[in-house]
């Protein structure tokens, strides 16, 4: 197989090669900067009117959010793994939401609840 982009190829197996040395709590930490970096991004593509890139950006931001709660334990009966829960699931709909109806203002509103999130998990591993 050939590689057609070897710089992507670089990156993907650093990512790899940082992921399986990070601790759980290291890569909740990388999601959430990834995320934020992501929300980031489909505000910027926004601003720009370049709604391929937006969409892309805001794909990928749901992505993270499902990675996140698809790694919650549900079955534990935690309140804060409950609050999480549901704080992913309204994450992604409102970047659904902001997505289709290019919507800055919804997604500059979610920016402070996904940056507490992350602060929280910053907090653990500090």
């Amino acid at each position: 197989m050939l590689i057609n982009n070897p710089r992507r190829a670089y990156k993907k197996t650093q990512v790899e090669a940082q992921a399986a040395a990070s601790s759980s709590i290291e890569l909740i930490r990388m999601l959430h900067v990834k995320l934020m970096e992501e929300i980031d991004k489909m505000t910027f593509h926004l601003q720009e009117k370049n709604y391929a890139m937006k969409a892309a950006s805001a794909q990928k931001s749901m992505d993270i959010l499902i990675a996140l709660d698809s790694s919650l334990d549900l079955s534990t009966g935690d309140e804060l793994i409950n609050n999480l829960h549901r704080i992913y699931e309204f994450a992604i709909s409102k970047i659904y939401q902001a997505s289709r109806n290019n919507d800055i203002e919804e997604i500059n509103k979610l920016k402070p609840i996904i940056q507490d999130i992350k602060d929280g998990w910053d907090g653990l591993s500090a």
